[in-house]
């Protein structure tokens, strides 16, 4: 395992080296202040996981510290932003002031890439001879010495000058422009159409491909759009392509102008299929609800290019029966969205009006392109909001999560696994920068309710170990929902749980969608009182659960106690306790207070032994060395260990002072040689 200087450590991470040794050694992690003491990965982690939250509670000074730890952090990119929170704030950025976010889904968007061998006639210029030839034959017939004397030429004498004219005749024959015998040519059909054009075609065959967008069914941009997306090839064989040549004509002009463009005279005469494959995309399909104009529109969000795609979003929008098929499934499946008898309240009605006119200021600044106006209604709008639904209040979590906070509570009845999986990593850095989180869920209303998916509590459990400032606590039944930010600084913000109903309508009876929602709203005293009564009982918790940790190691204690097994007497969690002490709750405290002297009792009745084996090693390697000289290094060594002796026995300072002064001072006349 890799070890560092304790000192180097704590210089690039900012942190107090004497509080950092000092919060080490009561957590059993035996530190001095040297410059050579070394820390392991482990007990990095540690630290990095409990130090703040420690300094939190035990510094004077930690608002100082606070502010200098975290200008060194880079907040928004130490944290790996879930792909479902991308996709809320990409759907935020393109949705209008009418319009909030429904929900979303995953969606396999399907396309073929068709591989074709076509024939294509091309436009070659005449030459000076076969345009002349050409236009006189447009008159009329001619034979072929009657074209040499309009071309001053003698066929009948003159073999170069035959020669020429042949050349040019043969030319046009074989490319059926002209047809007939010495003594007449004229023109085909085709040979008439070039002469008039003044052009005449080549043939070569080319291979190309044709993107067919069978989910979007726009063939227009089908390549341009779908040829940027991640997608894998399906392994399901694709036989047949069902278009006709004139369809495979009209997609070239858009994806494979190289074989037939029309303007330009080039045209698609056949073609073979080479092969076709199917390919799927996995996209993100969002559904915004239109409170203006009552109805819904969905966005098409694409992972890999971390962007809503346009012309994907136009497209499956065409698409009604698709989008009508898949917002009902989101609304099925959706734990917030749920099918309702209600109507919208005289509240709702009230604030989507208010929203529909800053609407239309907005629309009319950027009409002007007001730039100033349209970022003051923006600005407002942030200020003024009040109402998230639950996909919107993830983002407002994420503006909160990317600030500095003294305590976080998430109240719900349930623990669910998506909920605290994009929270997760969150929760993480609030942990570490020293913030406490508490997470209440309810006990179950009936029997065999299930209030915590398996994941989502295992993944708190996790946190609940690792973290000393996360605590976790389920409580009597309760149907509410509150999040609550509370610092020293700024004014307390509580989040509650409300509804309001869509402007659409999902099902063929016309009923109502009803969207789980926050609402913020002022700190007030009933909430206060709430908050005391719960911080009360995590109290109760968190006490009797100490208290039982240390009646499991007193009645397991080993035959041959050492300092490994006091270690985790003295180390009985007071960090996750300090939270509750002295806040007003006296039952609380009483118990603490006997906790810490059975703690207290059980360290002198169980340590004596090994304390004054460990007192009298040192003891009698000073009086081996009383009356001889020593290097400075072996003096210091004797400190040292008269140092952790200190550390180690801390509880037996009181009752072995006389002995511990007495040792002190010897070690400090021993002669040095140098």
């Amino acid at each position: 395992m890799n070890r560092i200087r304790l000192s180097k450590f704590a210089l690039e991470e900012n942190y107090p080296i004497s509080d950092l040794i000092l919060f080490l050694n009561e957590n059993g992690f035996k530190k001095r202040e040297d410059s050579n003491e070394l820390i392991s990965e482990n007990e990095i982690q540690f630290v990095k996981n409990n130090f703040n939250s420690y300094l939190n509670q035990n510094s004077e000074n930690y608002e100082d510290y606070k502010n200098k730890f975290l200008n060194k952090l880079t907040t928004k990119s130490d944290v790996n932003t879930p792909v479902q929170l991308k996709i809320i704030e990409a759907a935020n950025r393109e949705k209008l002031l009418v319009e909030r976010i429904i929900g979303f889904t995953d969606f396999d968007w399907e396309f073929l890439i068709a591989k074709y061998n076509g024939e294509v006639s091309q436009p070659v210029p005449f030459s000076i001879f076969d345009e002349i030839i050409c236009d006189l034959l447009l008159v009329e017939n001619l034979s072929k010495r009657k074209i040499g004397e309009i071309l001053g030429l003698n066929v009948a004498d003159d073999p170069a000058e035959r020669a020429i004219v042949e050349k040019s005749l043969k030319s046009l024959k074989d490319e059926d422009i002209i047809e007939g015998t010495t003594d007449g040519y004229q023109l085909t059909d085709i040979g008439k159409e070039y002469a008039k054009n003044g052009i005449k075609y080549s043939y070569f065959n080319r291979n190309f491909t044709i993107y067919f967008d069978t989910t979007g069914r726009n063939q227009e941009h089908a390549k341009s759009e779908l040829r940027k997306l991640k997608s894998e090839k399906s392994q399901l064989p694709v036989k047949a392509v069902p278009v006709s040549l004139e369809q495979i004509r009209e997609f070239a002009v858009f994806q494979a102008p190289e074989v037939h463009f029309p303007e330009n005279n080039y045209i698609l005469q056949s073609t073979t299929l080479i092969n076709a494959e199917k390919y799927i995309a996995k996209l993100w399909v969002i559904f915004l609800d239109n409170f203006k104009e009552n109805k819904s529109r969905v966005l098409v969000y694409d992972e890999s290019q971390n962007k809503i795609v346009e012309q994907l979003s136009k497209d499956l929008n065409n698409r009604d029966d698709l989008k009508k098929h898949l917002l009902e499934k989101l609304v099925q499946n959706t734990d917030e969205l749920s099918i309702t008898e209600e109507v919208k309240s005289s509240e709702q009605i009230h604030e989507e009006n208010e929203l529909i006119e800053k609407q239309n200021l907005l629309d009319v600044a950027q009409k002007a392109e007001n730039t100033v106006e349209i970022q003051k209604l923006q600005r407002e709008f942030k200020t003024q909001k009040r109402s998230f639904n639950s996909t919107e209040f993830e983002l407002e979590l994420k503006e909160i999560f990317e600030e500095s906070n003294d305590e976080l509570w998430f109240i719900s009845p349930w623990l669910r696994y998506h909920a605290i999986k994009y929270r997760y990593n969150y929760f993480e850095q609030q942990l570490r920068q020293g913030a406490k989180i508490f997470i209440v869920y309810s006990l179950p209303e009936k029997e065999n309710d299930i209030m915590a998916d398996e994941r989502a509590k295992k993944m708190l459990d996790e946190l609940e170990s690792k973290y000393r400032n996360f605590y976790i606590h389920q409580l009597p039944k309760f149907h509410y929902k509150n999040v609550w930010i509370r610092n020293k600084n700024t004014p307390n913000i509580l989040y509650t749980g409300s509804f309001n109903i869509l402007s659409f309508y999902v099902d063929k009876n016309s009923k109502n969608v009803r969207q789980e929602q926050m609402i913020k709203i002022d700190w007030n005293d009933e909430t206060e009182t709430m908050y005391f009564n719960f911080i009360e009982e995590f109290g109760k918790k968190y006490i009797m659960k100490e208290g039982q940790s240390f009646n499991n190691l007193i009645d397991s204690v080993p035959f041959t106690v050492d300092v490994e097994f006091l270690s985790k007497i003295k180390t009985i969690d007071n960090i996750k306790l300090n939270t509750f002490r002295n806040i007003g709750f006296p039952n609380f405290d009483r118990t603490l207070e006997q906790l810490e002297k059975s703690k207290s009792i059980a360290l002198k009745q169980l340590g004596k032994d090994v304390f004054l084996k460990d007192l009298m090693d040192v003891q009698n390697q000073v009086e081996t060395l009383f009356n001889k000289k020593v290097n400075r290094i072996t003096k210091k060594k004797l400190l040292d260990s008269f140092d952790t002796l200190i550390q180690d026995y801390y509880f037996f300072k009181d009752d072995f002072s006389e002995e511990l002064n007495e040792l002190y001072k010897k070690i400090g006349k021993l002669q040095t040689s140098n």
